[in-house]
Formats: C-alpha cells, structure tokens, sequence
C-alpha cells in the first residue's frame, strides 16, 4: 500500500481475511532505491533498498507477479511526483510574478506549466482542467504565498497580484478586494494581531472576523467592510 507518507506492506492470511498485519512501514525519505528483480526463471520480487537510524542499510523483497510489480512502482513514482507538485507550482508561479512584481492571476493560471502542475494536483490531464478551476488554485496560492511572506503586495479587484513596490511606484489607486483572512494574515506576517475591529459609527468593540469582505455592527448595524480596513493599515503592509 502506498500513501502520502511512504510505503507500507500489509500480510494477508487466508483469502477471507479483511484485516491484515503491518509488517513492513518505509517513509519516503528512508526509500533509496525501488526496483523489479527476477527470482528463477519465473519468480519476481520488488526490492526495496532502505536507510535508517533504526535498521541502517538494508535491503527488503517482496515476492509478486511482474504486472503487480509494474504496477507498483508506476504508482510509488506517481505518488512521489504528486508530493513534489505543490512546491513545483509556487516555484513555477513565483517565477512568474515576483521578478516583474505585477501579473494578471488569469493569464498566469493558463501558463502551460502552472497548469499541467494544478492538473497533476487535482487528478486531471492537462487539457481536460477547467479555465476557472485552474484561476482559483493559482490564486489561492498566491494569497498563501502573500500570507507566509513569500510575496509581499495585494490582489486588486481586477484579480491582479501587485507587489508593495509596484504599489509605491505607481499613481494609480487599485480597487482592493481583500477579505478579512487576507489582511489577518498579512498584518500577522508582520507580527501585528488583531483581535477586534472598533465600529466606525458607534465605536463599538467588534471581534474581528475569520473570513468575508463585510461585517455588520452588532450594536449599530452598520456595515464594516474589510477593504476600509485594509486601507487604516496598508502603510503597515
């Protein structure tokens, strides 16, 4: 069995038998080395070269059937490759956005690497991805990537990603949308925490919510949106 962790080899007694026994666990970083070897003339076995502080260096098989040992290692290989994809694609989208410090997210999401990336993350050939399914990972990642501090900047209304500097250089004033998840986090990377927002109207203590654009003033009711509290803080951001 094969999951997210590494590789795991189960014991099956008797062919009625639902539940098996753990007998061998190998994480992927201990795995040095997978392969097919022959048994005889018709025996094979998946050889598994393994490292740890535990065991030191040891060599385990597997006895099987070629197709199941084929199958096998095509499956560890895929597993491996999907554990690399979401490093892959902000590696990919940072290449993109943060040199020039400005891009339009859309035409960045049908970059034909960053979208064989989200399809390879989702399951899916490359072409058979949705335009607006591939859009909404991209710019997810980016508002991550903004949050860990990995890019500094907003996405504007337009859903362009604009980098601090870019931001000083220009004239133009951007029409923020940022909900308030956005602007925690970016304030939070700073090292500023917020717990409560004071209402505009009444001066009321609101707790400062963990998601949306807009929060009703439970003493007033009047409305607070989050680009209003974007704009009390940019300079800190």
């Amino acid at each position: 069995m094969i999951t997210d962790k590494g590789v795991v080899f189960i014991k099956y007694e008797g062919a009625l038998v639902r539940r098996g026994q753990r007998i061998h666990d190998f994480p992927f970083e201990d795995i040095k080395g997978i392969r097919i070897e022959k048994k005889g003339l018709f025996g094979n076995s998946i050889a598994i070269d393994s490292s740890s502080l535990a065991w030191g260096n040891r060599t385990y098989n597997y006895g099987c059937s070629e197709s199941e040992a084929k199958i096998f290692l095509a499956m560890f290989e895929n597993q491996k490759l999907l554990l690399k994809t979401p490093e892959e694609i902000e590696t990919a989208i940072l290449s993109l956005v943060k040199p020039k410090g400005e891009a339009d997210i859309m035409e960045v999401s049908k970059n034909q690497k960053v979208r064989s990336l989200v399809a390879r993350l989702h399951g899916m050939d490359t072409y058979k991805i949705p335009d607006i399914q591939a859009f909404k990972a991209v710019r997810d990642i980016i508002v991550k990537l903004i949050a860990r501090g990995d890019l500094d900047g907003i996405i504007t209304e337009e859903n362009r990603y604009v980098s601090n500097v870019i931001l000083a250089r220009k004239s133009v004033q951007y029409q923020v949308v940022l909900d308030f998840a956005s602007i925690h986090a970016q304030l939070e990377n700073k090292g500023i925490v917020l717990q409560t927002l004071e209402c505009p109207s009444c001066n009321g203590n609101l707790e400062y919510p963990k998601d949306g654009d807009v929060i009703n003033c439970q003493f007033c009711g009047a409305t607070v949106h989050a680009v209003d509290v974007f704009k009390k803080f940019k300079d800190l951001l």
